[in-house]
């Protein structure tokens, strides 16, 4: 499946299964069909992108440390 045919939903599902402890992002990328690069544009995309927020204030901070830490 090409990564444009994601929807929103599918692509921060990518992204909450690669920020779990011990996650592949090869592993995960093969499995969704996409290329590992594209997960990093996917971080990137969910820290510019205001609509991919989080209703808890905590659990967003939390999210975007994570994503941050892997991008950088």
């Amino acid at each position: 499946m090409p990564a444009t045919a994601l929807t929103n939903e599918e692509r921060r599902e990518i992204i909450l299964e690669a920020l779990q402890p011990g996650a592949n992002l090869s592993a995960i990328a093969r499995e969704h069909g996409i290329n590992r690069n594209t997960i990093y544009k996917y971080f990137r995309y969910a820290l510019k992108d205001p609509k991919q927020r989080m209703q808890d204030a905590e659990a967003e901070a939390t999210f975007r440390r994570k994503v941050w830490e892997l991008v950088r």
